[in-house]
Parts: C-alpha cells; structure tokens; sequence
C-alpha cells in the first residue's frame, strides 16, 4: 500500500530504510543464484553424461544439447523479464521457476524410454537407405534431437528465468545497479563452476547419475530458501507518494 510523508516521517528517513532493506536481500539473493548456478551447470554435466548413453557420444549429440540448453536460457530469460514488467513479482516467480526446474528435471530423466530409443533406432536404419543424403540427415538431427528436447527443453528454459528475475529483485538504486548486478553474476559464475567440477568429478564417480541428480535437485530446492527471505525483506521496502 502507498503511505503518505507526515511530519514525523521525513523522505530521506524513508528512502534509507527502503535502502537498507534492499541491501539485506542481495546477500541472499546472491546465495540463491550460487545454488541455482550450482545445481543448473551440475545437471548440464548429468544430460552430457546420460546422453552420451542413450544416444553415442557422437559430436552431433553434444552439439544438440549444447543448443537446446543455450536457446532455452535465452528464451527463459526473456520471458522472466517479460514476467517482471507484466506483475512486478520477480521473487515470487522466482521461486515458482526453482521448483517447477526441480519438479521437471526429475520427471525428464525418470521418463527417459531407453528401450523406446532402441526400437526407434532399429525403425530409423531400415528406412533410411530409402532416403535420400538430405533427408537422412535430417531424419538423424530429428532423431537425436526429440528426447534431447523433451528432457532438457523445459529445464532450460527454467534456467534462464534466474538471472533476470534476480536482478529485478535487488535493483531499487540507480548508484547500484552495476555494482549488484555484477555480485550476482559473480554468484552464479561461482555456483556454476562448482556445480561443474562438483559433478563431473566427484558426485557422477561416486553416486552415478540418479544420485547426483537427486543432491543437484535437493540443491536447487534449497535456493528457494533464501529467495523467500530476500522476497519477504524486498516487500517491506516502503512505496512512498509525495504530495503537496
């Protein structure tokens, strides 16, 4: 709701708690992107591993899902800014994107129908020689492509939504927005690199794929903890109408 300025409150009284509130939500909001960086690089390492399995690890293979992540964060990072200007609830969309990321990456690699696969190629290497060379090709790109696409399109796209949705959450101060903007960055660069190393070399050796799945989603869960307190900390900020 909007207050109105009387006597006993003055503007700059206001405007420094407005910023003082603020300025307690970009450690948290830092610490949710490191989680989310974290659990969203790890799960990339997880589908180049499980993809290599199901499909080969032809270049072809990786070069999809290179493009299917890369499209699907850019595309969720448009529609997370689209979202902040429509209902200017970035926090709470937020955290709606970490759980419907978690929720659809376990459901992508749970559903992943590996004897499906194998009657689909088996089908695919009969007809093909039928085919003409372009129509092959694009029968393959098809056929790499689709489980590719149904397990990592939707997750990719999640992906996207973290860095703006968090940017718009902390950004209240003109003097500061390069400045907390690149906090975040770093937090989720910092997150990102761990979740890479994290997963190719420790927990993919030690647990395999489900079990690092599984840690790499409980983490991505827990980044809604600190959004959610950053969100109640931003929503405290006072809106203020001047009149007179």
């Amino acid at each position: 709701p909007l207050g109105r300025l009387n006597p006993d409150t003055t503007y700059q009284s206001i405007v420094k708690s407005a910023s003082n509130l603020t300025a307690r939500s970009v450690p948290l909001t830092g610490l949710a992107l490191g989680l989310s960086g974290f659990a969203a690089m790890g799960m990339e390492i997880v589908w180049f591993r499980h993809f290599t399995l199901l499909l080969g690890g032809f270049r072809a293979v990786y070069s999809l899902l290179l493009t299917v992540i890369l499209i699907g964060i850019g595309a969720g990072s448009l529609v997370g800014g689209f979202l902040h200007r429509r209902t200017e609830r970035p926090g709470q969309w937020l955290i709606a994107a970490q759980g419907f990321f978690v929720a659809s990456t376990l459901l992508g690699l749970v559903a992943a129908d590996v004897r499906g696969l194998t009657v689909a190629a088996q089908a695919v290497e009969r007809t093909l020689g039928e085919k003409s060379a372009v129509a092959r090709s694009a029968v393959e790109l098809w056929f790499n492509a689709r489980p590719i696409l149904l397990e990592v399109g939707v997750p990719a796209l999640l992906m996207g939504f973290a860095f703006p949705l968090a940017n718009a959450m902390i950004q209240r101060a003109e003097q500061s927005v390069g400045r907390r903007a690149g906090l975040l960055y770093l937090s989720n660069t910092v997150g990102a690199v761990c979740g890479a190393l994290g997963a190719g070399f420790l927990l993919l050796p030690m647990v395999g794929i489900k079990g690092t799945a599984t840690i790499l989603a409980v983490t991505a869960w827990l980044a809604i903890v600190p959004l959610y307190l950053a969100t109640c900390a931003g929503q405290r900020v006072p809106k203020v109408t001047l009149t007179g």
